[in-house]
């Protein structure tokens, strides 16, 4: 979730690419949400989970982020 002060405009929406399909996504100014915003990060059922695991611990680190959880999504994996 994002709040826009009034008179600041959100992000455009972008596109990467992903395997065989493309995904949306807005760019997100952590610097100017503020200390402490981020509470956890939160793993999908389909990531290689150690590899998420350690971009996302070496993100923080390189953020300065503290207190931040990381957890695995409890939600099984079903491809459609």
């Amino acid at each position: 979730m994002q709040v826009h002060p009034p008179g600041k405009q959100p992000l455009a929406t972008k596109l990467r690419t992903r395997s065989y399909s493309s995904i949306r996504y807005q760019e997100f100014d952590w610097e100017d949400a503020g200390e402490n915003v981020l509470k956890n990060i939160v793993i999908g059922p389909a990531a290689d989970v150690e590899r998420a695991q350690a971009f996302a611990s070496q993100s923080l680190l390189l953020s300065g982020q503290q207190s931040v959880d990381i957890a695995c999504s409890v939600i099984p994996y079903r491809p459609t």
